[in-house]
C-alpha cells in the first residue's frame, strides 16, 4: 500500500456528486498563547492505493504521539472492496494539547507505517508574518 497524500487539517468535505474531497484549513504549525488547550475538532486524511496484489480488507492502527512519545492509539480496519483508492478521514473531537513538542499522527496498515502528518506545537502571542512586496519593489499593506 502507498499514501498519495495525508495532512492535518481543521475539517473535510466531500461533494456528494462527485466524490471530490476538500481540505478545509490544512495546517502543520499551531501557535498557542498557553497550555493546555482543547481544540474543537482536528483531521487527519489520507489518501491510499493499493496494489491489485494485496487483500481488500486489512487491520491497522492509527497512533497519536506528542513529543515522540505516544498518547493514543486506535484499532482501525480498512475495507477498500473494490477499490484500488481509499480517502479516510479520521476525526478528533475536542482534542487537548497539554504540552509543548510535535504532535505525529501515524496510520499502519498490516504491518507497514503507510501515513504519517505531523502538527508542530509552538508557544507565542505574535504570529510573523513576512514583509509583503508586489514586482515593482513597493511595499504592499
Amino acid at each position: 500500500m502507498k499514501c498519495l497524500r495525508c495532512a492535518i487539517c481543521h475539517e473535510t468535505i466531500v461533494d456528494s456528486q462527485t466524490g471530490l474531497v476538500s481540505l478545509i484549513n490544512i495546517t502543520d504549525v499551531v501557535t498557542l498563547k498557553e497550555l493546555p488547550v482543547t481544540i474543537p475538532m482536528l483531521c487527519f486524511f489520507a489518501s491510499i492505493k493499493k496494489s491489485v496484489f494485496e487483500l481488500p480488507t486489512v487491520e491497522g492502527s492509527l497512533s497519536i504521539k506528542q513529543a515522540d512519545k505516544v498518547i493514543n492509539t486506535l484499532p482501525v480496519t480498512v475495507d477498500f472492496k473494490s477499490n484500488h483508492l481509499l480517502n479516510m478521514t479520521f476525526r478528533f473531537e475536542l482534542f487537548t494539547i497539554s504540552k509543548k513538542g510535535d504532535i505525529e499522527v501515524l496510520l499502519t496498515l498490516g504491518k507497514s507505517q503507510v501515513a504519517n502528518a505531523k502538527l508542530e506545537v509552538r508557544i507565542g502571542t505574535n504570529i510573523v508574518i513576512p514583509e509583503l512586496r508586489n514586482p515593482g519593489g513597493q511595499q504592499v499593506m
